[in-house]
């Protein structure tokens, strides 16, 4: 699997601020915050020389086939293959068929309505997983299966939480907005399971509704169960980018 510059190792943590970066310990979860010209986010994250450029996703090379918007999601391990299903926001799969990757172009809040596919999916995952939300169901995120994956309760109710916490602080900052907020999940090479091995998170938080006004947010982590103390680093490291974006802080 090809990883940028930034996400050589994913348990290292790099933020970047215009240029200045700072490197914490092992076991971090890796965030990059860029606050100067304009950016146009990837779909997955972003090379930290050139934020311009993204890196897409070597699962495959077949494009995606939109549906219509989609009234009922089988809760299965393996739906259409290269298929991108829309429920609000937009699902994508892999080759396989399993949740690749889920984005909001112009993210909202409001809750929706919850599933039993959540502890269907969390239950593949076995002991100490859960069914985690790509988009969060408070961001209108669906809770059918091409938004849920099997992450562990750490991931899912602290770093994933996290990250929907701050997209929220920025919702609720006057002239803002959360722009491209994606959530991508990547799988063992040469594995068919599906428990993906890590994941990231981007957004793009724009001030003013100027395009040159926009800062990039990312964080990507494995899919494992940390620790108190790197999860208590990693949700500080979240709040800093927040208000580094210029959005409110909790």
């Amino acid at each position: 699997m090809r990883w940028n510059r930034l996400s050589h190792r994913v348990g290292a943590a790099v933020i970047a601020i215009t240029g200045a970066a700072a490197v914490s310990s092992a076991g971090q979860a890796a965030t990059l915050v860029s606050l100067s010209g304009r950016l146009e986010p990837p779909p997955v994250t972003a090379s930290p020389r050139n934020p311009r450029q993204p890196v897409a996703s070597p699962r495959s090379t077949k494009q995606p086939v939109a549906t219509p918007r989609s009234a009922g999601i089988p809760c299965v391990k393996y739906l259409a293959k290269n298929h991108t299903y829309r429920s609000i926001w937009a699902y994508t799969t892999d080759d396989l068929g399993r949740p690749h990757q889920a984005q909001a172009g112009n993210l909202t809040s409001q809750t929706q309505r919850r599933s039993k596919c959540e502890q269907e999916v969390g239950q593949w995952g076995g002991p100490n997983h859960q069914g985690g939300h790509m988009i969060a169901a408070t961001l209108k995120g669906t809770s059918q299966r091409a938004n849920l994956v099997p992450v562990t309760t750490q991931v899912n109710l602290t770093l994933m939480k996290a990250f929907e916490n701050q997209a929220k602080r920025c919702l609720s900052t006057p002239n803002r907005q959360v722009l491209n907020y994606t959530t991508t999940a990547f799988y063992k090479r040469n594995d068919s399971g599906v428990v993906p091995d890590h994941l990231t998170m981007s957004m793009v938080i724009q001030r003013d509704r100027d395009q040159n006004k926009r800062g990039l947010v990312t964080m990507a982590f494995r899919n494992i169960a940390y620790g108190k103390g790197p999860m208590k680093t990693m949700v500080n490291r979240m709040k800093d980018a927040a208000r580094e974006a210029g959005c409110a802080a909790s």
